[in-house]
């Protein structure tokens, strides 16, 4: 009679057994296959990274005052508004743009405006960008002309609004050239002197065509 007792399984062989009955090892996950970005989600991503410190937890709530925004954003500069104010200059911002620079420029005198530079106004040092070399803000640029000619061309102006604003009458009986205003007041309160309303047909003496009329009256030198 066989006494040999069956011996226990070790770890070693539970192992192996658990191995055996198991089958063949798991297989490994493979990674995801990521697909190419664009440029659009590349600096998107690349702003999330740049955000990612914590400089947002020193930001107290009175450094976000600013005082600045009480203040006109195209303010000369200081010594462009003492020179102004000393009616040595004029000047103005523009669109920073090349078309709109060239037709500042190209304007005859006095409507002529030129671009501060450091050649021009020197007094402006410090404030000239270093790159286009004249004084920029936002997407406008400083120009100026000589006070004279600003003020010759306010004088212009006025004038203009003067002569648009008097009265018609005054200019009966004035001659331009070849040409003389004829100008009246209203004779019965409803119809001005020569007058010409809509619909009327105008004829310049010699246009007149003659043509016979119903009537046989001769009408041929009557104008209307």
């Amino acid at each position: 009679m066989s006494t040999n007792k069956a011996r226990p399984k070790t770890n070693a062989s539970k192992k192996a057994g658990t191995t055996t009955e198991a089958g063949a090892a798991p297989e490994k996950k493979q990674p995801a296959k990521l697909k190419p970005i664009t440029a659009e989600e590349q600096a998107i991503a690349a702003r999330i990274t740049a955000d990612s410190n914590r400089e947002w937890e020193t930001i107290t709530e009175e450094s976000t005052i600013d005082y600045r925004l009480g203040r006109d954003a195209f303010e000369l500069p200081l010594p462009a508004k003492k020179a102004q104010n000393e009616k040595q200059y004029a000047f103005r911002w523009i669109a920073r743009t090349q078309g709109r620079i060239d037709e500042m420029r190209n304007k005859q005198v006095p409507e002529r405006w030129w671009v501060c530079n450091a050649t021009n106004t020197p007094f402006l040092d410090g404030f000239f960008d270093p790159v286009l070399g004249g004084v920029c803000r936002e997407d406008q640029i400083l120009m100026f002309k000589p006070w004279w000619m600003h003020q010759k061309h306010r004088d212009m102006v006025n004038r203009m609004s003067e002569v648009h604003g008097q009265d018609i009458t005054r200019k009966d009986r004035e001659k331009r050239g070849s040409a003389e205003f004829v100008a009246g007041a209203r004779v019965d309160g409803s119809q001005l002197r020569q007058e010409v309303k809509p619909g009327d047909s105008v004829f310049y003496d010699g246009d007149v065509e003659e043509r016979p009329s119903p009537t046989g009256a001769d009408l041929s030198d009557i104008t209307i």
